[in-house]
């Protein structure tokens, strides 16, 4: 059934399309222009935005949608641009600093940010006193800051907002997802607790609260919290997945492999195959090698796309010293995910393990003088180390250095040993200083 918005939305466009006089009230424009802005069509928001400052010339404030028009589109110098030019007339809504907080965290100047937030929140609460703590606006803040990664700005604003309201589900689960993403596990259980007191009959926060009992290794607490999930949601692939790593985590391998058993089938694609590698990790752990390579094949037939199965029968083969087919299977996995460090390891090893014969040197030159991506350049590189051939391993992190001098650290956060090699600090120079 249409709403209202569906049929003033439908309106809209059939005057427009017709090339007829387009004419609506000013909360009817800005219902028309927010909703093109939450589906993320910004040029049919700022042809709608045309439209009513052709209707009302004197209406100002419709200028703050530019505001956020611009912020959509990521043009973040138009953006505040258009916020200084209203400052300058003397507009001095929330909106407007709330809208500038919001640029200003796009552009990483935090600091900036939060002067901006700050100055919503004052004027918000001259604006609508007691109001503005329950104002949807002003609860967006810290999820504006957090979805961007600054987690003890986000808590500020979170701990002033929990204080006007203490029973907002939705604020505490969010203190407790930014003191887990800052390492604060203790608080975060602390929080998550706090939301299943107000409302327990959320599956998502017990999984996230046995997710965070499994980062302080209170593995006893993670499996009740997902077991509670499950009696919540009986068929949560989530928690089904949570509580099958938690039972790993405590080595009952053969609970999880009972319990895999009994879940994998009810289960989709994806996530069969996700179970079905987990079924082959517990085999191995318990020696039992033929399961496991048969578990491994039943999660590529259930999800070809998927890398890990590939990456577990090449440990197997590896461990059996097939170094060839091993390759071989790390190849597929690498072609599926070549961003994964395991893989390229992995490969490295193989390699070294055949020995300079069996590795293919020319390939490798072919694509360092090819000029090819900084990706490119970075992986191979990672093979060459664990290969040892350091020689070449510099020669492809220079190339990478010349694309981007930034690429090195992600090199060496996960080869630190590289950075205290004598030969490598030697080749690369001015990039290490």
């Amino acid at each position: 059934m249409e709403t209202e918005e569906d049929l003033l939305i439908e309106k809209y466009k059939t005057l427009v399309y017709n090339h007829e006089p387009v004419y609506f009230d000013i909360s009817e424009f800005e219902i028309i222009i927010s909703h093109y802005i939450c589906i993320g069509e910004y040029y049919e928001a700022l042809e709608a935005l045309f439209y009513a400052k052709l209707c009302h010339p004197q209406n100002r404030e419709l200028e703050l949608f530019k505001v956020e028009i611009f912020i959509g589109l990521e043009e973040l110098d138009r953006a505040l641009e258009v916020a200084e030019e209203l400052e300058n007339q003397n507009i001095k809504t929330y909106k407007l600093n709330l809208l500038k907080g919001e640029a200003y965290v796009a552009y990483d100047d935090i600091d900036s940010a939060v002067t901006e937030f700050k100055l919503t929140l004052n004027k918000a609460f001259v604006e609508e006193e007691e109001d503005a703590y329950s104002n949807p606006d002003i609860l967006e803040i810290p999820f504006i800051l957090a979805d961007a990664e600054y987690y003890k700005p986000a808590l500020y604003f979170l701990h002033i907002l929990m204080i006007h309201n203490s029973n907002n589900v939705e604020i505490i689960s969010q203190i407790a997802t930014c003191y887990k993403e800052i390492g604060k596990f203790d608080k975060a259980e602390k929080y998550y607790d706090k939301a299943l007191d107000i409302d327990p009959f959320n599956h998502r926060t017990w999984i996230s609260l046995g997710l965070v009992c499994i980062e302080s290794k209170n593995y006893e607490k993670a499996l009740s919290s997902f077991e509670f999930a499950l009696a919540i949601k009986e068929k949560c692939c989530r928690a089904i997945r949570c509580k099958t790593e938690t039972l790993i985590a405590m080595e009952r391998y053969d609970d999880a492999i009972a319990w895999i058993n009994d879940s994998v089938e009810d289960m989709d694609t994806a996530n069969a195959a996700s179970l079905f590698h987990s079924l082959a990790e517990c085999y191995m752990k318990i020696s039992e090698e033929e399961k496991a390579i048969n578990c491994y094949y039943k999660a590529i037939e259930a999800d070809p796309d998927s890398a890990m199965p590939y990456w577990g029968l090449a440990r197997i083969l590896y461990s059996c010293d097939d170094f060839q087919l091993a390759i071989r299977l790390i190849e597929k996995a690498i072609d599926k995910d070549p961003d994964n460090f395991n893989y390229i390891h992995l490969r490295g090893l193989c390699m070294t393990a055949l020995g300079a014969d069996s590795f293919n040197i020319q390939k490798f030159s072919d694509l360092l003088n090819s000029g090819k991506s900084l990706d490119d350049a970075h992986k191979i590189a990672m093979t060459l180390y664990y290969f040892g051939d350091l020689e070449n391993c510099c020669k492809f992190l220079l190339n990478a250095a010349n694309i981007n001098a930034s690429s090195l650290d992600e090199f060496f956060k996960h080869i630190p040993d590289a950075k205290n090699d004598a030969f490598i600090i030697n080749y690369l120079g001015k990039y290490l200083k």
